[in-house]
C-alpha cells in the first residue's frame, strides 16, 4: 500500500494534468483517487481490528 501522502500528492498532479491538458486525463485522477479512498478504507478497518481486539465481545 502507498502511504496515502504520496497518493494526495500524486492525485494534486493528476489534477494539474486534467486542468492544463484536458479530459482524457481524467482516468488517471480517477485511479489515483480510487486508491486513496482504498487506501483510507484499509486503515479504518486496520482502526476497528485492533480496537476489536482489546475487548472480548465486538459489537456491530
Amino acid at each position: 500500500m502507498l502511504d496515502i501522502e504520496r497518493l494526495q500528492m500524486a492525485r494534486f498532479a493528476a489534477a494539474k494534468i486534467v486542468e492544463k491538458l484536458g479530459d482524457e486525463y481524467l482516468i488517471f485522477f480517477e485511479r489515483i483517487h480510487k486508491e486513496i479512498i482504498n487506501a483510507q478504507k484499509q486503515l479504518d478497518l486496520k482502526s476497528l481490528a485492533l480496537k476489536a481486539a482489546k475487548k472480548e465481545v465486538i459489537s456491530i
